[in-house]
């Protein structure tokens, strides 16, 4: 298993700690997930508010969360001043699949995925997520995924025994390739559902 890190984050507009902010929403809804890189976008938002120099920072409240296999996961996300219900954020954290859960308008859509390739061709190799609040995508995040290190010696051992490996992974193949590369797995597999692997 992988285990990925903070790599970057753009949000579509630019004001100012908009960033944060997002990944605050984004961080609320993941911290609930058990995926892999949930705990990687908790950090990066703890990391950003961290850097701002914010003190006594909690994470707002998640709702109703729900996850969809291959998608994403989903919440209603408190504001920032902690109000009722009513008051809250629809906040989904997932892969381009997304777009169209999250209730995105289809005339957008095109419009959303041309932004989000690219932001991946500029993290080119790193997992990315889209984060869309109240169905308008929002902020994406790219993490690097990392062979775990004990994961080369894992590898290696098993080599010297004789036994073959295979990498399975969701992650996207262009995530995946260098994860192998670095593990000298010639045999893996990308873009897998849970069920799959």
């Amino acid at each position: 298993r992988a285990q990925p890190g903070a790599a970057g984050a753009e949000a579509r507009a630019k004001a100012a700690g908009e960033v944060q902010q997002l990944l605050r929403l984004a961080a609320a809804v993941e911290a609930r997930s058990t995926h892999p890189l949930a705990s990687a976008v908790v950090a990066q938002a703890m990391g950003c508010v961290a850097e701002a120099s914010l003190t006594g920072i909690s994470l707002p409240k998640a709702l109703h969360f729900r996850a969809v296999e291959g998608v994403g996961v989903q919440a209603d996300v408190t504001d920032e001043t902690g109000n009722a219900a009513g008051d809250s954020l629809a906040v989904v954290v997932g892969n381009e699949k997304a777009l169209e859960w999250a209730g995105c308008a289809p005339a957008s859509v095109s419009t959303y995925k041309k932004w989000y390739t690219s932001f991946n061709a500029a993290h080119f190799g790193n997992a990315s997520l889209l984060v869309v609040v109240d169905g308008t995508p929002r902020l994406a995040i790219a993490l690097n995924d990392q062979a775990r290190p004990e994961a080369a010696h894992a590898v290696a051992r098993l080599k010297q025994l004789g036994i073959e490996t295979t990498m399975l992974t969701g992650a996207s193949a262009t995530t995946a390739a260098p994860v192998a590369a670095q593990l000298e797995l010639a045999d893996w597999r990308a873009s897998l559902l849970p069920a799959q692997k």
